[in-house]
């Protein structure tokens, strides 16, 4: 990725949890734990997923990303245009791994939100910081 996309990066980002936010801002216990069919996860089991995914994005961006960096002049195997639709397509269910699957991480909705939280605000400060070609 090229310094000039880093600030398209950082408002999807932002844009991106924002909304999560939102969606999860005032969801009464009933509704978040609600699961509509067995093979559906509830509204706090999707938060869950999604705040875990967050995590583990904000840690590997941050403590490993820089560290596996492709040799000089290396072309990326995928280009960051196919990064972005892969992630934001949701034309398919595609199983999630067992490390990131909802498992009670948190006990409240105000647990999840403060820990997504915190590795947003990770994340947004490590990309403002960013001065590398990723």
């Amino acid at each position: 990725m090229s310094p000039i996309a880093h600030p398209h990066l950082l408002h999807e980002l932002t844009e991106a949890s924002d909304g999560f936010l939102r969606s999860v801002d005032g969801v009464t216990p009933d509704r978040w734990s609600y699961t509509p069919a067995p093979d559906l996860w509830s509204v706090g089991q999707t938060a869950e997923h999604t705040a875990t995914v967050l995590r583990g994005v904000q840690r590997l961006a941050t403590t490993k990303l820089l560290q596996l960096p492709l040799p000089a002049g290396s072309p990326s195997p995928v280009s960051d245009d196919f990064i972005v639709r892969v992630m934001f397509d949701r034309s398919r269910r595609i199983a999630a791994p067992e490390s990131v699957l909802p498992k009670g991480r948190w006990a409240t909705r105000e647990e999840l939100v403060a820990a997504f939280t915190e590795s947003r605000d990770l994340l947004v400060g490590w990309f403002k910081e960013l001065t590398v070609d990723l």
